[in-house]
């Protein structure tokens, strides 16, 4: 999988914090963050357990930008591989989750591993358009590379 970074600023956002306070939270932070989903949740999957202090291996943030196309790509292959060891009968099994709720791992990989990136995916999209960037057609054409048609 190719992971293309068009972003070559440093955007930011305000984004409340788990303590209530409002931080600022940076393009790589973001990007970086839909890797986290991806490496815990197969981690936690693949121990049957999710703890906030069991962390997959190669999960540190990169402290550049270019550095994080290659970690995705590492932490993206190591979580196929944990996820491609599940069997269908897996897929109802319940673990309980970071917030102390057992849910089956199936809605783990659907809200957590995927919608939760969708949402963070359009975030990041936004950013980079706010910073004068383009963002890649991951989940298919954005307005850059296909334009609505203009009124007439």
């Amino acid at each position: 999988m190719q992971i293309e970074m068009s972003l070559r600023t440093k955007a930011s956002f305000l984004y409340p914090g788990s303590d209530g306070r409002r931080r600022i939270v940076t393009d790589g932070e973001l990007a970086w963050h839909l890797v986290e989903a991806e490496g815990y949740g197969a981690l936690g999957i693949e121990r049957g357990e999710f703890a906030r202090d069991v962390k997959p291996d190669g999960i540190t943030r990169p402290r550049t930008i270019e550095e994080l196309a290659p970690g995705f790509a590492r932490v993206h292959a190591e979580a196929v591989a944990r996820v491609r060891k599940l069997k269908a009968e897996d897929l109802d099994r319940p673990i309980v989750f970071f917030n102390g709720q057992a849910m089956p791992i199936r809605d783990i990989l659907m809200d957590f591993m995927l919608l939760h990136n969708v949402h963070h995916r359009g975030q990041l999209s936004l950013m980079c358009r706010e910073a004068g960037g383009q963002p890649t057609s991951l989940f298919g054409p954005t307005r850059e590379t296909m334009p609505l048609p203009k009124k007439k």
